[in-house]
């Protein structure tokens, strides 16, 4: 954990770096949560919720406990893009 021993970071020093992380678009990454993939914006609502605003660290430290943080291959990667301009470039019956 970031703001535990040996890394010492205070709580507005560690969102910060959790911010700029996950901010990057490469390499390309997924958050899982509870052994499930979430989105960016779903895990985001879960660590900084009303519960954790009202507490002086802002960040749910629960919700950071059972994250992990998971790079995705530039293989599937590829898949997608490739499966989002196959599904552009469809035909459907209003065409």
């Amino acid at each position: 954990m970031l703001i535990a021993p040996p890394y010492g970071m205070n709580s507005a020093s560690a969102q910060l770096l959790l911010a700029l992380l996950i901010g990057l678009k490469t390499p390309p990454r997924r958050i899982m949560q509870n052994g499930q993939l979430v989105s960016m914006s779903e895990w985001i609502k879960f660590a900084f919720s009303e519960t954790a605003r009202s507490i002086a660290n802002f960040v749910d430290v629960s919700v950071l406990k059972n994250a992990q943080l998971v790079f995705l291959g530039e293989q599937s990667v590829d898949r997608w893009r490739k499966a989002l301009q196959d599904w552009e470039l469809e035909k459907t019956t209003i065409n």
